[in-house]
């Protein structure tokens, strides 16, 4: 199947809602087509931004299968199931991206999420301060900082 053919297929499916589909469609595609292996992570992030949790999961956990950068889909898996409240599953997901991604500053800001979210601040601004030191210019742990810090001024 060539990459044209495929990416007409994958939109139909998205057009259709069906969220699962594009999924299997994308992990059989990145088997037969190694050049492009980091596409079904694509897809996971693009669902989590169009609020297709559930798919975004489904992607996230396929692309873990298929063992596609296991630290990076940790972080967007736990980010999706953080953003569908399912926060032991996150937690857990997050743990895992930070242990395989120990200097990912990034992952170590994503698992201060679900600190946060869960009003721990001080464990979520322990490890806003260590993906700070990772990175200095780090714009979104800055911010996510700087929201903690505000819900303890009022």
């Amino acid at each position: 199947m060539s990459l044209t053919s495929y990416l007409v297929r994958l939109l139909h499916s998205i057009s259709k809602a069906k969220w699962l589909r594009p999924c299997r469609l994308t992990c059989n595609f990145s088997r037969k087509r190694p050049d492009i292996p980091t596409f079904i992570i694509t897809l996971g992030v693009a669902l989590r931004s169009l609020d297709k949790l559930e798919a975004a999961v489904a992607c996230h956990k396929r692309a873990l299968v298929y063992g596609l950068d296991a630290g990076n889909v940790y972080s967007n898996l736990g980010n999706s199931l953080r953003e569908l409240a399912r926060f032991d599953e996150a937690e857990i997901a997050h743990k895992r991206a930070v242990e395989l991604s120990e200097e990912s500053a990034s992952a170590i800001q994503n698992a201060g999420l679900v600190d946060r979210d869960l009003c721990r601040d001080a464990a979520a601004m322990e490890k806003y301060d260590r993906a700070l030191k990772i990175d200095p210019d780090y714009v979104d742990c800055h911010w996510d900082r700087s929201l903690v810090h505000l819900r303890n001024r009022n």
